[in-house]
C-alpha cells in the first residue's frame, strides 16, 4: 500500500536517529538527518495520489484472525489529504526550526525529540488512514500516549505537573469518548463503515473529537503554560489534531440525523470564543493557541450538519495554517504579505481553501448566522496576531532564511494547491461550481470583519474590554481552576508513570500500555459480536 509508505520512512527514520544517538553520542547532524526523512516521507505522500490503493488489511492477510483483530487501513481523497497535510507540517517545522540557531538561550533540538516528532506523525498518518474504528483507535491511542510522553519531558514544576495531568485527562476522556461511540455503532459493524444511523454514537465521536480540539467543552489548552520546544511546538500541539479531523470527516460523510441541539450550542459558544480570544488577546502565544478550538469548532458544525466537504476545509485549514501562525521564531515586517494572503483562504471565497465551508450556511435556522460571525472573528484575528511583531532573533546567515522562508510558505501552497488535487476538474468544471449560494458567504465574512476592525478601531479599549468580558461569559475557565485539587490521583500515577517510562525497561511499559488497551478494544468488540 503506498498510504503506508510514508509513515514507516517516518517509523524507521526515528528508529534510526535514536540508534545514533545510542552508539554516536556526540553526532551532531540529527536536524539535517530529520529534514532529509520528512522530506522523503513528504515526497512519498505525494506519489501515493498517483498510485491510489484499494485498500490493505495488516494481521489479516497471512493468518486465518477474527474480525477484532484485523488492522484494516485506506487510502481515500480525504485520508490522502490529511496524510499530505500531516507530511507537510512536519516538514514546514523542521524547516523553520533552523531559525531557532540564532538564538542562543533556545537549545538545538535533540535527538529523542525530533525521533518522537517523526514517530508521532507517523501513528496519525495511520490513524486517518484507519479503515474502520478499531484500527483508528488503536492508532489514535498509540499517538496519544506517544504525545503524553514527549510533553512529559518538558515538565520541571508542579504547577507544570497539574497543567498536564489536566490535559491528559482531557486526552483520556477523549479516547473514552471516542470507545463509547464505536461500542454503540457496533450492532451493525462492518469494514470499512464507521458507524451506523445512530445519533448516539455520532454525538459520542463528535464530543470525542471536540474535547482533543478543546472545543467541547470550551476550554483553553492547559498545556499553554508548559514551555515546549520551539523547534516543534506547531507539531506537537497540531499532529493529534488529525485524527479527531479524520473522525468528524467520518461522522459527517455518515450524514447522521437527529443530533441534539445542546451539541450545537457548545460548538458555536467554542467559535465565538476563541474568536474573539483571537481578536482581543493581548497575550500573543495563550491567543494564538485559540487557533485550534476555533478552526476546530467550525469543522464540528461540518460534522453536526452532515457536511463532509466543510470538514475537510477546515480541518486541512487547521492543520497548514496553523503550522505557519503557531510558529513563533521570526516574524519581521516583509513576512506579512505572507499572512495577509494566506487570510485570504478564512474567508470562504470561491477557490480558496475554506470555499467548502461555504455549505454550513446553506443550512436553515439562526445557527450558520452565528457561525459567519465566529468565521469573522478568526479572519480578523488571524490578521491582528500575524501582523503583531514577533521576538527580536539575529539570523546571521542567508540559507537559513531561505530555509525559514520555504517553511512558513510551504503550508499555504499546500492548503491552496489541496482543494484542486483531491477534486481534479477543468477550469470550466470549477467555474461551473460558482453560485450565489456558495459565493455569498464570503463576501458576508470580509464585510463582517471590515466592520468588527472599524469598530476596534474606533474604540479599542472599550473593544479589548468588551472582548475580554466575552472570554470570560464563554468559557469555563472558573471550573478548571477547581479542578486541580481534585486531581491529586492522577497527579501520582502521571509522576509513577514517568519514572516507569524513564527507566530502561521504558518501552517495555509503553509496549505494554498497548497491549492493554488492545485487549480492552478487541474483547469489547467480540463480546458485542457474540
Amino acid at each position: 500500500m503506498t498510504g503506508a509508505v510514508p509513515p514507516l520512512i517516518l517509523l524507521a527514520g526515528a528508529a534510526a536517529l535514536i540508534a545514533v544517538r545510542l552508539l554516536r553520542p556526540g553526532f551532531v547532524y540529527q536536524w539535517l538527518g530529520a529534514v532529509l526523512l520528512a522530506l522523503a516521507a513528504w515526497i512519498a505522500a505525494l506519489a501515493s495520489r498517483a498510485f491510489p490503493p484499494a485498500s490493505l488489511a495488516w494481521l489479516n492477510r497471512y493468518i486465518e484472525a477474527p474480525a477484532s483483530t484485523r488492522l484494516p487501513f485506506r487510502l481515500d481523497e480525504t485520508a490522502w489529504g490529511y496524510a499530505l497535510a500531516l507530511a507537510t507540517l512536519l516538514l514546514a517545522t523542521l524547516l523553520t526550526a533552523a531559525a531557532q540557531g540564532g538564538r542562543a538561550d533556545l537549545p538545538r533540538p535533540s535527538a529523542p525529540l525530533l525521533a518522537g516528532g517523526l514517530a508521532l506523525t507517523a501513528l496519525c498518518m495511520f490513524a486517518v488512514q484507519a479503515g474502520d474504528l478499531h484500527t483508528f483507535l488503536l492508532a489514535w491511542a498509540a499517538a496519544t500516549l506517544l504525545e503524553g510522553i514527549v510533553w512529559l519531558r518538558q515538565v520541571s514544576t508542579q504547577e507544570e505537573a497539574a497543567q498536564f495531568g489536566l490535559e491528559m485527562g482531557l486526552r483520556l476522556a477523549s479516547l473514552l469518548a471516542a470507545l463509547a461511540g464505536m461500542l454503540v455503532a457496533l450492532p451493525s459493524y462492518n469494514l470499512p463503515a464507521y458507524l451506523t444511523s445512530s445519533p448516539l454514537a455520532a454525538a459520542w465521536l463528535i464530543a470525542a473529537a471536540g474535547l482533543r480540539l478543546g472545543a467541547i467543552p470550551p476550554h483553553s489548552a492547559p498545556t499553554r503554560q508548559i514551555p515546549l520546544p520551539p523547534a516543534l511546538g506547531p507539531l506537537l500541539r497540531l499532529a493529534t489534531c488529525a485524527p479527531a479531523l479524520y473522525l468528524l470527516q467520518q461522522v459527517a460523510a455518515a450524514n447522521v440525523s437527529g443530533l441534539t441541539g445542546l451539541l450545537f450550542a457548545l460548538i458555536v459558544v467554542a467559535a465565538w470564543r476563541a474568536g474573539w480570544i483571537l481578536t482581543g488577546g493581548e497575550d500573543q502565544n495563550a491567543a494564538r493557541l485559540a487557533w485550534i478550538p476555533a478552526a476546530g469548532a467550525l469543522a464540528l458544525a461540518g460534522a453536526f450538519y452532515g457536511l463532509p466537504q466543510a470538514v475537510f476545509a477546515w480541518g486541512t485549514t487547521l492543520l497548514l495554517a496553523g503550522g505557519t501562525f503557531l510558529q513563533h521564531a521570526v516574524r519581521p515586517a516583509w513576512l506579512r504579505p505572507l499572512f495577509w494572503v494566506s487570510a485570504i483562504g478564512l474567508t470562504g471565497l470561491a477557490f480558496t481553501p475554506t470555499w467548502g465551508g461555504a455549505a454550513l450556511y446553506a443550512q436553515p435556522g439562526a445557527g450558520p448566522l452565528l457561525l459567519l460571525a465566529a468565521q469573522s472573528l478568526l479572519t480578523l484575528g488571524w490578521l491582528r496576531q500575524s501582523s503583531q511583531p514577533g521576538p527580536a532573533m539575529p539570523i546571521p546567515e542567508r540559507w537559513v532564511w531561505a530555509l525559514y522562508l520555504a517553511g512558513l510558505a510551504l503550508g499555504p501552497l499546500t492548503l491552496f494547491s489541496l482543494p484542486f488535487a483531491v477534486s481534479p476538474a477543468s477550469p470550466s468544471g470549477w467555474l461551473g461550481r460558482v453560485t450565489l449560494e456558495n459565493l455569498l458567504p464570503g463576501v458576508l465574512v470580509c464585510g463582517l470583519a471590515l466592520l468588527i476592525f472599524g469598530l476596534r478601531s474606533l474604540a479599542r479599549r472599550r473593544f479589548d474590554a468588551f472582548a475580554r468580558g466575552m472570554r470570560s461569559v464563554l468559557g469555563l475557565e472558573w471550573l478548571y481552576r477547581l479542578l486541580p485539587p481534585l486531581l491529586q490521583p492522577l497527579r501520582f500515577t502521571l509522576r509513577l508513570s514517568n519514572r516507569l517510562l524513564e527507566s530502561q525497561a521504558g518501552m517495555v511499559w509503553a509496549f505494554l500500555l498497548l497491549v492493554l488497551f488492545l485487549t480492552l478494544i478487541s474483547g469489547s468488540l467480540t463480546e458485542a459480536v457474540r
